[in-house]
């Protein structure tokens, strides 16, 4: 999961489609661009999730640049979705490059959001599942493996680190949070004060008044440390 490529060379439309989407899935990373070149190149040297990819652009297709990607072996299952004013070319697209769906311009709201929500949401998010990853905490006897998933934020407290997850509170060694940070999936999770992590898809309440978050599961409010809180801001869209 994570990073989401968009090819689309009207801007307006571009960050549109960038605001609808960050809406529906903030956990997401966006790499956006006006032409297909440069979205290739990013293709080889990034994973990618998704490709979101409109067929007209500065330099070649879009449909040239998506029979490109199923070239390469990573891409060759990776969902596609064609933005288009030229119906003609949808089939087309469906046959040859196994497009998973299209929106057609002029498009509404409502028809990007329903596309996006099969694709950035439950697609995405159904594949994560399947390739949870795990945290490895190592004590003086044994390890203990967490899943990703499950882990609502991490602190710092004491001069440890705590894990809080859906079923425990886990009090780990002693170690900076900044050495600890790394351990974690930064799709999924970010700092958002000196001495909190958090995981995103836990967020239920965004407060930037009060610089609190509220999670799922934890009875008390997170802070958004000062010097975190553009960033919050930023990853959260305003919503």
């Amino acid at each position: 999961m994570g990073k989401i490529l968009l090819l689309e060379d009207n801007i307006s439309c571009r960050r549109h489609l960038l605001e609808i989407a960050s809406k529906i899935n903030p956990t997401l990373e966006f790499f956006e661009t006006s032409r297909a070149s440069e979205a290739y190149n990013y293709s080889i040297s990034n994973n990618i999730s998704a490709f979101l990819l409109d067929i007209q652009v500065e330099d070649y297709s879009g449909i040239e640049l998506a029979k490109r990607l199923r070239q390469i072996k990573k891409y060759q299952f990776t969902p596609i979705i064609f933005i288009t004013a030229m119906p003609t070319k949808e089939m087309e697209a469906f046959r040859k490059i196994h497009c998973y769906d299209y929106i057609l311009k002029p498009y509404s709201e409502e028809d990007v959001k329903n596309v996006f929500q099969k694709i950035l949401v439950d697609f995405l998010d159904e594949t994560y599942k399947n390739e949870t990853k795990k945290l490895a905490l190592k004590f003086k006897d044994f390890t203990q493996l967490i899943d990703m998933k499950d882990i609502i934020c991490v602190e710092y407290l004491n001069r440890r680190i705590v894990i809080i997850t859906k079923e425990d509170k886990i009090e780990y060694m002693r170690m900076p949070m900044k050495k600890f940070k790394p351990l974690l999936d930064e799709v999924y999770f970010m700092q958002v004060h000196q001495s909190i992590i958090i995981n995103l898809n836990f967020v239920e309440k965004i407060e930037f008044d009060s610089k609190k978050i509220k999670l799922n599961s934890v009875k008390h409010e997170v802070p958004i440390g000062r010097s975190f809180l553009k960033e919050v801001r930023g990853k959260f869209n305003d919503i």
